[in-house]
């Protein structure tokens, strides 16, 4: 998108004018400070043709027109005899530098279309090159510090949706060597290499593209990390310290979970898929659902994850707890035709005993196994399973089967696993979807053994 154009963006509300940041400004231009209102940082010059502000959100993107609402809150009717016109730096990246959004406000505040002018144009303006900050180097002290001339701010480089305090604390309180510290260490220090690096790219980025940079300046540069880029943990310590966080029953546990569930959605948690299991549908939801106990209370972080990816606040429902898996559930109806019970599901079974059957009904896959046990599948949160069609469900049911065979507590199938033999990719594709369908252990070995047939291309056909 170009920015050196004068092309509008949003009808206006206002009579149809130059842009004010379009024009240069006939007289000296003198640098008034900036504050912090509400969550912007806004830096003021003062102009001929009133004030102009540079606004930055401290949490997310900026936007002209947001920022007018919240001067607006601030100032009320006031607010045409500060700023005649407010200006945005955006994330893209255009021919000039970063892109920039603009509107004026007129003394009437009404404002005008949103337009966007460029840096020279900008710079031209207030009288000095205008400063920049990448959104990950916002921090409040350095633009209220922030002078004409001043040299960049050296400040860590921070991703506003991923904090890292939350693990180095939670890090912190534990022994070195326990698996809870490496995997929150090892977490705080990818978070901020990554946050590091993606920032000082974005800025090599701005600056090799930039046509006009004389007309910007940085406002902080990111602090250079003195350590490479860490290696995870083995899977084992992920896994384990990821099992006793979502065990402990406090708020910063509770935070930590939330954040390593927009981290990976859970990879390497004990559960994180969900199910929503309907008793009066199926036999085996039935079996399943009579040896749920009550959980105790407070709630554990996994039960408290369950409960918020469902929309309910963390006391609403009746809290349950499968004894056999440890996993929670809670009990919910909309009716008598809408009853359900909704489950993590394990991604390894804690079962002893080889697996005797499958049953496929209701959208759910059921284990049985030779000591009378009844499992919900395995599950990684990024794969689900299915049958009745030729889709990745069933693909991936196919490769789960094989597996649960030869080793019952075989992990749930990740995307890239191999590829599932025919016989048993065939036998799942072609189950009713309606109704329950059992096959023993028997019929899926049998399944398992068969060749390919004619001309069949098995391996590429997983999508809908």
């Amino acid at each position: 998108m170009s920015l050196f154009g004068r092309r509008k963006t949003v009808d206006s509300t206002a009579p149809e004018e130059d842009f004010l940041l379009t024009r240069p400004a006939p007289g000296e231009s003198v640098f008034r400070g900036a504050n912090i209102i509400e969550d912007v940082a806004i830096l003021r010059w003062e102009t001929s043709y009133g004030g102009v502000g540079l606004a930055y959100s401290l949490t997310d993107g900026s936007h002209p027109e947001t920022v007018v609402k919240t001067l607006r809150n601030e100032y009320e009717d006031g607010l045409p005899n500060l700023y005649a016109a407010i200006v945005a730096p955006q994330f893209y990246l255009g021919f000039g530098g970063p892109e920039l959004k603009a509107l004026d406000i007129y003394k009437g505040g009404q404002v005008s279309a949103v337009y966007e002018p460029t840096w020279q144009q900008v710079a031209t303006n207030v009288g000095t090159a205008v400063p920049f900050w990448q959104s990950r180097l916002r921090y409040p002290e350095t633009i209220l510090a922030w002078q004409p001339g001043a040299p960049p701010a050296i400040v860590p480089a921070v991703d506003n949706e991923m904090p890292t305090e939350p693990f180095t604390t939670l890090a912190i309180d534990e022994p070195d060597d326990s698996p809870v510290a490496q995997l929150c260490l090892w977490l705080a220090r990818t978070i901020r290499h990554g946050a590091m690096s993606g920032c000082q790219d974005y800025i090599n980025d701005a600056v090799e593209m930039s046509r006009a940079g004389q007309y910007w300046t940085l406002g902080a540069i990111p602090l250079e990390i003195k350590r490479e880029e860490p290696e995870p943990p083995p899977d084992v310590i992920r896994r384990d310290g990821w099992a006793q966080i979502l065990e402990r029953r406090d708020i910063l546990a509770a935070k930590v979970a939330t954040l390593g569930d927009m981290w990976d959605g859970g990879a390497d948690w004990p559960a994180a898929a969900t199910a929503q299991v309907r008793p009066a549908r199926c036999s085996m939801a039935r079996t399943w659902a009579e040896r749920l106990v009550p959980a105790e209370k407070p709630p554990r972080v996994l039960e408290l994850h369950l409960l918020d990816s469902l929309g309910f606040p963390d006391q609403v429902g009746e809290l349950l707890q499968d004894p056999k898996t440890g996993l929670p559930a809670v009990y919910w109806n909309e009716g008598e035709e809408d009853e359900y019970i909704a489950t993590k599901v394990p991604q390894r079974l804690p079962a002893t005993a080889p697996l005797a059957y499958v049953t496929l009904c209701d959208r759910t896959v059921w284990i049985g196994t030779e000591d009378g046990e009844v499992w919900i599948a395995p599950q990684r949160p990024d794969n689900g399973l299915a049958w009745g069609y030729s889709g990745g469900g069933p693909y991936t049911l196919a490769q789960l089967l094989d597996r649960l065979l030869g080793d019952i507590v075989a992990p749930a199938i990740y995307i890239g696993a191999d590829k599932p033999l025919p016989g048993l990719l065939r036998l799942i594709k072609n189950t009713p979807k309606q109704g329950s369908t059992t096959y023993t252990r028997e019929q899926l070995e049998r399944a398992r053994n068969e060749p390919p047939q004619p001309n069949e291309d098995e391996w590429l056909d997983i999508n809908d």
